[in-house]
């Protein structure tokens, strides 16, 4: 069937719409509580794929094999695996799986050169995308890698990874932290351990809980801390497995 048209591509052609003088436009309109769908099949199975709008929540679904692989909800997430959201998981891409090969990210370059794959994580404070201007400012988080695990009532936060800023940004200039939190036993609160900073300093732990230690098979494990005797110093010392004695060099004001 040709429409405003008398020749086709191909002999397969069944249906052919054209407009050459302005936009062409195909609409399918159904009830508010219905669906627009669209089959893809064969005689044995006439809608194994299967493109369709739902009007009663304003979703576009995508079915391969028989079933719904993928859908954009009414707020433009994208839904691979699933058709739940939640409020602090849910971002524009989503994906659930229940193996090792669905709940899986695979980002691939095939290049003859020695340039890898890359995961991009930008911050501006222009709202308009790709806009030159939009300066971040000092403490602005750059990105964060979240780690959550489901405590019994859903999911929690249990880990991260952020690059803030550190220090006055500006042309050419932009320096940079890296954090990393991790949350103790028995609290749902995710608490600061490490950081490196702008001037590629390595700072271990809080006020009042530095400790480094280095494991070591041979030799047993050597710490850096705190002073045990007087939190005006610190100490380094090596201790054999779960024994208590140890070598201690310690450097502290012992002063009352």
């Amino acid at each position: 069937v040709g429409i405003n048209q008398t020749s086709f591509a191909t002999s397969d052609t069944m249906l052919s719409i054209s407009e050459l003088t302005g936009h062409l436009e195909v609409g399918f309109i159904s009830k508010n509580n219905s669906a627009c769908v669209l089959n893809f099949g064969d005689p044995e199975s006439y809608n194994i794929g299967r493109l369709k709008y739902a009007n009663d929540d304003n979703s576009m679904r995508f079915d391969v094999n028989a079933s719904e692989r993928m859908r954009i909800d009414s707020s433009g997430r994208l839904l691979i695996g699933t058709t739940v959201t939640t409020s602090n998981q849910s971002g524009r891409l989503n994906i659930f799986g229940t193996n090792g090969d669905d709940a899986f990210l695979s980002i691939r370059r095939g290049s003859n050169n020695a340039s890898g794959a890359r995961l991009a994580l930008c911050k501006s404070r222009n709202t308009t995308d790709g806009a030159a201007s939009g300066l971040v400012s000092d403490n602005d988080i750059l990105g964060t890698i979240q780690f959550y695990g489901n405590d019994s009532q859903g999911f929690e936060e249990g880990a991260s990874i952020a690059a803030e800023i550190d220090g006055t940004p500006g042309s050419n200039d932009l320096p940079t932290r890296l954090t990393f939190s991790t949350t103790p036993d028995g609290s749902d609160t995710k608490v600061e351990r490490l950081r490196i900073t702008s001037a590629g300093i390595i700072q271990c732990g809080t006020s009042g809980t530095l400790k480094a230690e280095i494991n070591n098979a041979v030799s047993g494990h050597q710490f850096i801390s705190q002073s045990s005797a007087n939190n005006n110093g610190f100490e380094i010392y090596q201790q054999h497995g779960s024994t208590t004695s140890r070598n201690t060099l310690a450097v502290y004001n012992n002063s009352t």
